[in-house]
């Protein structure tokens, strides 16, 4: 259970012996993981699976079959790090990191950013305070060791914050977790600005390349990351699937 209303099956591929593959071990495997989950007070469950389209697609079928949704289509973006442009946003700002500011700021900024998103798992997540506190913490959990204040990064412009990016940096990769803006701010350079300044952090830690997620229906976004030098990894799709009990 992630939460007292989601379960969530793991791992993403049932592992069966191959001799069982085609004898509806799988399908029962799966349908006792639903079961046990509504047994411990689960309300929805969720299926995520990451990989080529051709490695996905089957897996998205069998739940479909069983009466998932598919809740979420994102893909995974990357760019090296060799040549980071230097655009300037439309309006001043000021950027400060989570080592001035402290982490607790950015629950308050995500909340800001995506409480309209066009990305349904972050404009769900944005509607509940409760569950962004949750986000933020697991956030820091994953960086663990590698948890850097500096790539925590929040742009303001008169005092008055407008945006934020999470990055973190790991092993000669990076990691762009999250860049918001603020709505009113938006197609002034903010997210332009923010991505890049996070891109130009972690090339400054040994990184080579970098990654992000993208919400397949923000189309927005994609365009603009794909200006920005991102390109659509062809193996790194990521489908989430839900169930309502």
């Amino acid at each position: 259970m992630e939460d007292v209303e989601i379960g969530r099956i793991h791992p993403y591929r049932p592992c069966i012996l191959p001799a069982y593959r085609e004898k509806g071990f799988e399908v029962a495997l799966i349908k006792s993981s639903i079961e046990h989950l509504r047994k411990c007070g689960a309300k929805k469950v969720r299926f995520s699976i990451k990989g080529s389209i051709n490695e996905v697609m089957p897996y998205v079928d069998l739940y479909r079959n069983l009466g998932f949704y598919i809740w979420r289509e994102a893909q995974i973006m990357k760019r090296n790090l060799d040549d980071i442009p230097d655009l300037k946003p439309l309006i001043p700002l000021k950027l400060l990191t989570s080592r001035q500011i402290g982490v607790d700021a950015f629950v308050n900024f995500f909340i800001e950013c995506f409480k309209d998103s066009k990305d349904r798992d972050a404009s769900k997540i944005a509607s509940d305070v409760q569950k962004v506190k949750l986000f933020i913490r697991r956030l820091l959990e994953r960086e663990g060791e590698h948890h850097d204040p500096d790539c925590w990064m929040a742009a303001f412009a008169e005092e008055k914050f407008v945006g934020f990016a999470i990055a973190t940096c790991r092993e000669g990769y990076g990691l762009v977790a999250e860049v918001g803006v603020v709505p009113q701010f938006r197609r002034l350079g903010v997210g332009t600005f923010l991505t890049l300044k996070a891109l130009q952090r972690l090339k400054e830690r040994g990184a080579k390349e970098a990654f992000l997620g993208v919400d397949l229906q923000n189309m927005e976004a994609v365009l603009l990351y794909e200006k920005l030098g991102f390109k659509r990894n062809t193996s790194g799709f990521l489908y989430e699937l839900e169930m309502t009990l």
